[in-house]
């Protein structure tokens, strides 16, 4: 998928169904790290105070994803997902720092429109959108309807 960026540049998109399933895994394990730390968020176990003969299981206290996390991400993300540019840069994460920044907030959003962070996200890509109206039966009889009398 090809999208056009600011001055007559350009950028080409793989598809959201390209992203691997190491990316994928790649791309949690870091937010997991942001948030967690290096304990990556696995719950831990300890004496329930009220029966200290039973465990019981103790969530991971969140942190929240800082702008630096955010923009590291989006790097990662990009750099997976852009496969060329007009840029005479490589397509890599810290080529996003030397590129106009209007033109890495056209990539994002083409990104977020075509389902990509969705894959990464566990929701999938978006669905297409139907051209035409389509009605479907309430009834599980694939018999067709009989005409009005």
């Amino acid at each position: 998928m090809r999208i056009d960026l600011p001055r007559g540049a350009w950028a080409e998109l793989c598809e959201p169904e390209d992203i691997t399933g190491a990316q994928k895994k790649a791309y949690q394990r870091a937010v997991d790290k942001m948030m967690y730390g290096d304990g990556g968020g696995q719950v831990t176990y300890v004496a329930d105070p009220e029966n200290p003969a039973a465990m019981m299981p103790v969530a991971p206290k969140a942190g929240r994803l800082t702008a630096e996390n955010i923009h590291a991400l989006r790097e990662m993300v990009h750099a997976w997902c852009v496969r060329s540019w007009s840029y005479d840069l490589p397509v890599a994460a810290g080529s996003f720092d030397e590129i106009p920044a209007m033109a890495a907030d056209v990539i994002e959003e083409a990104l977020t429109e075509g389902g990509h962070y969705d894959v990464f996200n566990s929701s999938g890509p978006k669905g297409k959108p139907e051209t035409e109206l389509t009605s479907s039966s309430t009834s599980g009889d694939p018999a067709p309807a009989p005409l009005p009398g």
